[in-house]
């Protein structure tokens, strides 16, 4: 999977699994050089991701992923050589989708905030960011879907999500086509549109995001079909 808008610079991240088809490390590569890999390591309901630098067996962050009896993520602590803890909890609705998100460190309130998400035909419509000690990145978003399933390999993940715990956690059905997001700092509505591409069997190859007038490229390989 790679990121970028040109040959130049881009991130490129390698997926390798164990034999149950869970995620065993993700390899990190920034314009050609590998500078992290994620490792996984799986007990019951709990799941560590260790960020290592190549070579080496210190790990620099940690992320402690914690599930319920359902598989869903309901905590995750995160420990950084760079910063302080903090850690974030999901809260779902009887329909089994995130309607609740917080994140909280435990040494600077700069960086708390909440997520409020509104769902339909199993697509996030409505989103309601909040930071109470920085009102500058406070804002509303407004999600619009194509009628396209998502198909990426086997699962319905947002990449985010993948590229960095190995799992889903908000898995809309469709296709993302639009996000139209309104800051209280500066009122007026952004526009973000996606495109893909997708090769003979329904998979994902290429998304193609505008945000603010900026291209970003996501280029996805298969090793198997």
């Amino acid at each position: 999977m790679q990121y970028g808008t040109d040959t130049s610079y881009y991130l490129q991240y390698y997926f390798s699994y164990n034999s149950s088809g869970t995620v065993s490390k993700i390899s990190v590569v920034e314009s050609h050089s590998n500078i992290y890999d994620i490792v996984f390591a799986y007990s019951n309901n709990l799941i560590i991701a260790r960020r290592l630098l190549p070579g080496d067996t210190m790990t620099f962050s940690k992320d402690t992923i914690v599930l319920d009896d359902q598989k869903r993520v309901i905590h995750i602590g995160h420990i950084s050589n760079g910063s302080g803890p903090s850690y974030e909890q999901f809260l779902y609705d009887d329909s089994g989708y995130v309607f609740f998100h917080s994140n909280k460190s435990y040494t600077d309130n700069y960086y708390n905030y909440t997520d409020t998400l509104k769902w339909s035909n199993g697509d996030i419509t409505k989103e309601r960011v909040y930071f109470p000690y920085d009102y500058y990145y406070n804002q509303k978003n407004a999600y619009n879907y194509s009628s396209q399933l998502y198909k990426l390999g086997n699962t319905t993940a947002r990449i985010n999500d993948y590229v960095n715990y190995g799992m889903e956690i908000y898995n809309s059905k469709h296709l993302i086509t639009s996000t139209n997001d309104t800051s209280y700092y500066y009122s007026s509505p952004t526009d973000t549109t996606y495109s893909y591409n997708f090769d003979s069997f329904g998979n994902i190859t290429f998304i193609g995001k505008i945000p603010k007038g900026q291209l970003t490229e996501t280029k996805i390989v298969y090793n198997c079909q």
